[in-house]
């Protein structure tokens, strides 16, 4: 699933992170949070983790299919 990593950068910049430190916070690789913040796909259970390492919704954060 790809994921809206506008939303994702958005959401880190507003933490004051950069993009190791949701890296660490999520428990992913560097590489993986790349890939999410350049709006790649990723499983479904990264995308939660995220979501829920930056306390939002992973609806929003899903891009919809259409």
């Amino acid at each position: 699933m790809k994921i809206k990593g506008e939303i994702v950068k958005d959401a880190i910049e507003s933490k004051g992170w950069l993009q190791k430190d949701l890296a660490k916070a999520a428990g992913l690789s560097v590489s993986n949070t790349s890939c999410i913040l350049n709006g790649k796909s990723c499983r479904y259970e990264t995308a939660l983790l995220v979501a829920k390492v930056l306390g939002i919704s992973v609806e929003d954060l899903i891009e919809k299919e259409a």
